[in-house]
């Protein structure tokens, strides 16, 4: 398997220390959201659910339909582009997650930049930074580059040349899946005029699914 380990034991695919037996949380987890009728899915999107595409696009499908009920999404909205917040190691089940998208032969569909990490993958160790925080750290942002997304390691994705040119902005308006602080509308609207549509802007749609290019 290419999950980390979680016993003290040391994870083969990607050298790292083992985490050590997670504590048990004080209180008991809060009770899931309520969650509304599933988003109406187009050809595409049904095909994915059905495994159609494979069981990478099937789980992260899962995934966004089920994050649209929580919102109360009625459609999924296509995107020209995405951004992943996720490459930062917040927990072992952040690099557990993109391993197994890895492992079941995901792959990006559309353009696909990466946030900063929680390391510098150059200079961890000069940085003393500790080897049970730093290689895992690093694999996590590998195994997004080996599903294809680009190795910008960037909080500001609207300043790299992949953004939106203005003749793409202006003929149609640019969906763009991206997920960082929750800033980011602001400064991509700045620079880009990467306006949301009015009914994202009341909640009416989900802003992403996997594989959304339509240009």
């Amino acid at each position: 398997s290419t999950d980390a380990s979680m016993d003290g034991s040391t994870d083969a695919s990607t050298g790292a220390p083992g985490y050590g037996p997670m504590p048990v949380p004080a209180s008991p987890p809060p009770a899931p959201p309520a969650l509304s009728a599933p988003p109406a899915l187009d050809a595409e999107e049904a095909a994915m659910l059905r495994g159609d595409r494979g069981p990478a696009a099937q789980a992260a499908i899962r995934i966004v339909v089920r994050a649209a009920q929580t919102q109360g999404a009625a459609r999924l909205v296509p995107v020209t582009q995405a951004h992943i917040d996720g490459c930062m190691l917040i927990s072992p089940a952040s690099l557990r997650f993109a391993l197994r998208l890895v492992e079941l032969g995901g792959r990006v569909s559309v353009p696909t930049t990466l946030n900063a990490l929680s390391v510098d993958t150059r200079r961890w160790r000069q940085l003393r930074v500790p080897p049970e925080v730093g290689v895992p750290a690093s694999a996590l942002g590998d195994a997004y580059v080996r599903l294809g997304a680009q190795a910008t390691f960037t909080c500001a994705p609207y300043l790299l040349d992949s953004a939106p040119g203005a003749g793409e902005l202006r003929g149609k308006p640019a969906r763009l899946g991206w997920r960082n602080a929750p800033s980011m509308p602001r400064h991509s609207n700045a620079p880009l005029k990467a306006l949301p549509s009015p009914r994202l802007a009341r909640g009416r749609d989900s802003p992403t699914r996997p594989g959304g290019s339509r240009t």
